[in-house]
């Protein structure tokens, strides 16, 4: 966990964070509340990361149940439908079914879940047409696709530094007058490059100029 993430972890009951993060571990150790944003639609949870993941699942899992059960009573009104089509016509009048294949449409027609989520009885009379239980859907992947860079040779040098000092205070003059500090240098007098093919790690403790000199190659930033 770096620095920053440390200091939210470590704040105090009394103070209001609302962050967006990536890094699990962290997200456990901080939220008390979690929001979804998900297809246009934000969905809160209390809990920290973890509960709200293991409360997705488990509405997955009984939406899956729900869905199951819809399915197979569907095919059990279907079946229905088919067998009483099937008495009337060896019978030979339409009248026979007694209304039985248009009760069954009917029923078709307001099949969905049976309870509500809380798992009370669902009255068609007070709540309207019944939810039907669905699979959401998993979002589409998403492609990346990068064009070479093409012919460059191996060893060029792409980007360099040549006795570069910086420094984010370094509008001071030297003089014997002027009371105010000199300049913290991050980086003096550094020479670096870049070249095609490099595979580099810059490593150092906290705030010993790493992402400083990234930003001065890629110039970001002006010495």
């Amino acid at each position: 966990m770096g620095a920053a993430h440390a200091e939210v972890a470590g704040a105090t009951d009394a103070t209001t964070v609302i962050l967006v993060s990536h890094n699990r571990a962290f997200l456990d150790a901080v939220c008390t509340d979690t929001i979804h944003l998900h297809r246009l639609k934000l969905r809160p949870c209390p809990g920290s990361y973890s509960v709200f993941a293991q409360a997705r699942r488990d509405l997955a899992a009984k939406e899956a149940t729900l869905v199951d059960r819809q399915e197979r009573r569907r095919g059990r009104l279907l079946a229905s439908v088919d067998r009483v089509k099937k008495q009337v016509k060896r019978a030979g009048d339409a009248r026979m079914d007694g209304g039985q294949v248009r009760n069954l449409k009917k029923k078709l027609g307001h099949l969905g879940v049976g309870k509500t989520d809380d798992g009370k009885r669902w009255k068609w009379s007070l709540m309207g047409e019944r939810r039907v239980a669905t699979i959401e859907a998993p979002d589409p992947p998403i492609h990346f696709r990068m064009e070479s860079a093409g012919g460059l040779s191996h060893g060029l040098a792409i980007m360099q530094l040549e006795g570069v000092s910086f420094s984010y205070n370094a509008t001071h003059v030297s003089s014997c007058s002027d009371p105010s500090p000199p300049p913290s240098w991050v980086l003096a007098d550094t020479t670096a490059a870049v070249r095609a093919g490099d595979r580099i790690a810059i490593v150092g403790a906290n705030g010993q100029g790493k992402s400083t000199l990234v930003r001065l190659l890629l110039g970001e930033l002006v010495p």
